[in-house]
């Protein structure tokens, strides 16, 4: 059909990102990509991607990634060709890191500014949508994020002092606990202010942990040594036991003024936007979008 255009449908904007950042936000990914004829941008949450969809979602990956996108090719008789794409903006993963003003008592940081913290969702959210376009090189396996300046957002941000304030948050098993129950207080943020876990952390996950496995705690393979106790099975955990949570999100407050993420201009180079144009016009030209 003469004129059409392929639809990138973002979604959860209105969910997962701050209110005073959203124009902000859309606006920097409507401007990068107003420079290709063939594309439309949809925010309304309210129509299905054709071939791509990006969604802003308010979680926490069980990697310290801001950003993941996916197309898969599929090989048969015919050839191959490329299934439908999508990628998926952490937006809480930006936020998640507890810092600690005082014993006890912690909030979000993020970069310090509202700004940067704007910058990194809207950059982030065009790195993401560029690999889905073209720019399939990156990642770790085609190596298009240290070769690829334009499209690598970490090559020249300082990363500062991004040191956890402790690798794990030990729990002490209460009467009463289970380990499933544990697991999930500690992903909703309610067993420790300073320390919130990923949102797909499983209680399989936590017992196989091997700080789980030392004298003490919950999965040591002779259950440290204590008559009676039955062991090597998470639905038996007993007071007094310990519970290694890995900690993911409490810095130091150097880390916050020193965010190891870059917080400019997301552009893309001459040689990226003609690769992209091409990508998009074989879609249009395969029935795709």
């Amino acid at each position: 059909m003469a004129g059409k255009k392929y639809l990138i449908v973002f979604k959860g904007l209105a969910v997962a990102v701050p209110k005073s950042l959203q124009h902000f936000v859309k606006k920097s990914i409507q401007d990068e990509f107003s420079q290709f004829d063939d594309l439309e941008l949809d925010f309304s949450s309210s129509r299905a991607g054709h071939d791509l969809a990006v969604l802003f979602r308010d979680g926490i990956p069980g990697l310290p990634v801001f950003g993941e996108s996916s197309r898969i090719s599929t090989t048969d008789n015919s050839g191959t060709s490329l299934d439908s794409g999508d990628a998926t903006i952490w937006v809480q993963q930006m936020r998640i890191f507890r810092l600690e003003i005082t014993p006890g008592f912690c909030e979000p940081t993020f970069p310090e500014t509202e700004a940067a913290l704007g910058s990194l969702i809207a950059n982030t959210a065009i790195h993401e949508t560029g690999h889905m376009l073209g720019l399939d090189t990156g990642g770790f396996d085609g190596g298009g994020h240290t070769s690829d300046p334009d499209n690598y957002m970490w090559a020249e941000t300082p990363t500062g002092d991004s040191t956890h304030v402790g690798k794990f948050f030990e729990y002490t098993v209460k009467k009463g606990d289970s380990l499933s129950a544990i697991v999930e207080r500690y992903r909703r943020g309610l067993i420790d202010k300073c320390r919130v876990g990923a949102s797909d952390l499983t209680y399989q996950l936590v017992w196989e942990d091997p700080e789980n496995k030392s004298v003490g705690f919950i999965a040591h393979p002779t259950k440290s040594d204590v008559p009676g106790r039955r062991r090597n099975n998470p639905n038996w955990i007993y007071p007094g036991e310990k519970v290694a949570l890995r900690n993911e999100n409490l810095r130091t407050q150097k880390y916050r003024r020193n965010f190891p993420a870059f917080l400019g201009k997301k552009t893309f180079s001459t040689q990226q936007i003609q690769t992209i144009k091409a990508f998009i016009a074989q879609r249009l030209a395969d029935g795709k979008g």
